[in-house]
């Protein structure tokens, strides 16, 4: 498959290759800390507990947003749906338990 539709991207313009041997030095050094830097993010991000962080998090903000009006105060309506949803599912559960 060919990608030279108008969605393909056009390859970054390249910086001209230095002759100077401790010049290439300094660019090969460069390179080597910015793909360090990289992979050391990368290497953070995936870890298991950045992962349970950042799934918390957004899930504390989903909560807020759904909870919460704009002006900050709470969504009365929505608290008690949420309360009688759980209040419901309890209930299942020790109906459910109690059958046994």
């Amino acid at each position: 498959m060919s990608s030279t539709g108008p969605a393909a991207a056009a390859p970054p313009p390249k910086a001209p290759i230095p002759s100077d041997p401790a010049e290439i030095e300094r660019e090969i050094a460069l390179r080597q800390a910015r793909l360090a830097a990289t992979v050391d993010e990368l290497t953070t991000r995936l870890t298991p507990k950045e992962i349970g962080r950042r799934a918390a998090a957004d899930a504390r903000q989903r909560v807020n947003t759904a909870l919460r009006a704009e002006d900050g105060s709470l969504r009365v309506e929505r608290v008690v749906a949420v309360g009688a949803a759980l209040a419901a599912v309890l209930g299942l559960v020790v109906w459910q338990r109690s059958r046994r």
